[in-house]
């Protein structure tokens, strides 16, 4: 695996890891795990920008992480242990890089309400040719 900065953003005002963060290290944890680890993991990382709440206010609140969707015993374990002693998170790919999580997204919102009032539809952008950067440009002509 080629070594990638830190990912500015990955803990929280508390120190504690975001969602965002958990969801790149499990993405980096599975680049090398076996399988049925491998797919446990990956579907994790996926998974983690879809919680409905950051991992670590159930940390801090005493809740097991396995009430967050696709998370056994064993991923609560990994993520209780990162939250313990967070490793550096590396900066993702650009393929994973530049999406909120769920919480980010409702934060974001619940500052600016009235960016809800705009929204006309999802939001999805599916795109195989050129960068973000160049899309906005191009949306402004």
């Amino acid at each position: 695996m080629t070594p990638r900065s830190a990912q500015p953003g990955s803990k929280n005002g508390d120190g504690f890891l975001t969602n965002a963060a958990i969801a790149e290290l499990l993405a980096v944890a599975a680049d090398s795990a076996q399988m049925p680890l491998q797919k446990a993991l990956r579907r994790a990382s996926r998974k983690a920008f879809l919680w409905e709440e950051e991992a670590a206010a159930m940390v801090r609140e005493g809740r097991s992480l396995t009430e967050l969707p696709t998370v056994g015993p064993h991923l609560n374990r990994v993520i209780r242990e990162w939250m313990e002693h967070p490793p550096t998170v590396p900066k993702p790919p650009g393929t994973r890089e530049g999406f909120l999580t769920l919480t980010e997204v409702r934060e974001l919102l619940a500052r600016k309400p009235d960016w809800s009032a705009n929204v006309k539809g999802d939001l999805q952008m599916h795109c195989h040719h050129g960068s973000l950067q160049g899309l906005e440009d191009r949306g402004r002509h």
